[in-house]
């Protein structure tokens, strides 16, 4: 991806800074834009009830015991403004 971003193939993103709030797990972090109205972050999260915070809209995840300190990655799609949508799921399943 960093090579075609080099290469001019990503658009520009729509927002310069995205950020995502999790207190209970990693604090704060920017996510990156991918292109096509995506933004992801890879995130280290704790189990239990966690409240996720984009754009001052609060998201609420349940993360199993067995996921404690497990690498997740968070998707954001935007393509509709009014109503962006939130995606998580565990890193593995699209890092193996």
């Amino acid at each position: 991806m960093e090579n075609k971003k080099k290469n001019g193939q990503i658009e520009e993103p729509p927002l310069s800074k995205v950020k995502i709030e999790a207190k209970k797990s990693f604090g704060s972090a920017e996510m990156e834009y991918l292109g096509q109205n995506i933004y992801s972050s890879v995130q280290q999260v704790n189990a239990g009830y966690q409240k996720f915070v984009i754009f001052n809209q609060e998201h609420w995840l349940d993360i199993p015991a067995s996921d404690d300190n497990r690498e997740y990655r968070i998707l954001l799609d935007i393509s509709s403004t009014s109503k962006p949508e939130l995606i998580v799921f565990r890193n593995s399943f699209v890092d193996s």
